[in-house]
């Protein structure tokens, strides 16, 4: 099925280039925008908060498990996974009173030293007009292709919304387990 997406449109799917980081985080937020401005309580995203927002991101993403599809050059949607820290931050088993460079070395050694297996998809998005021809599912899988190659075995999807059913969809067909669900 992927590979007829892929066909239909002539769909190139890259990675994130961190030399033209600006310019990535630009088709972020203009597909972002576009795909959620159906959604509940949407806000759009302004430009000072998206590069707020990737200024902290820059510090952890991993351009391997990061895509865009572009179609034609424009890139009509993305998909970021972020390395899960909790796993880190809860082996480092940080306590209050221990000095701030002893639980930084500790989280460091976690993080970049033993291996991180764990990422956490962060946004995955497709601009409405491409919706519905099976290219969230070229996404997802490359970013698993991707994140497997790059040493990644757990996947955590959360925030997705209840009545988001095209990726709630897309994580039954992954044949993803549903650990929480939360309700507000």
């Amino acid at each position: 099925m992927v590979e007829r997406v892929r066909k239909r449109a002539d769909i190139i799917v890259r990675h994130l280039d961190l030399r033209h980081f600006d310019r990535e985080v630009a088709h972020i937020k203009a597909i972002y925008n576009a795909a959620f401005v159906r959604n509940w309580r949407f806000a759009p995203v302004s430009e000072r908060h998206a590069d707020q927002i990737a200024e902290d991101l820059r510090q952890i993403i991993d351009p391997r498990v990061a895509v865009f599809a572009e179609v034609a050059g424009e890139s009509v949607a993305f998909g970021v996974w972020l390395p899960n820290l909790n796993v880190p931050l809860r082996r480092a088993r940080c306590r209050s009173g221990e000095p701030h460079w002893w639980q930084l070395a500790k989280l460091a050694w976690h993080w970049k030293i033993r291996p991180l297996r764990s990422v956490r998809v962060w946004a995955a998005a497709v601009v409405p007009q491409w919706r519905g021809i099976g290219l969230d599912a070229l996404i997802y899988h490359e970013m698993i292709v991707r994140g497997l190659a790059a040493g990644y075995h757990q996947i955590e999807m959360s925030w997705v919304l209840a009545n988001n059913d095209m990726m709630n969809r897309a994580i039954a067909r992954m044949s993803a387990t549903r650990h929480r669900t939360y309700r507000v």
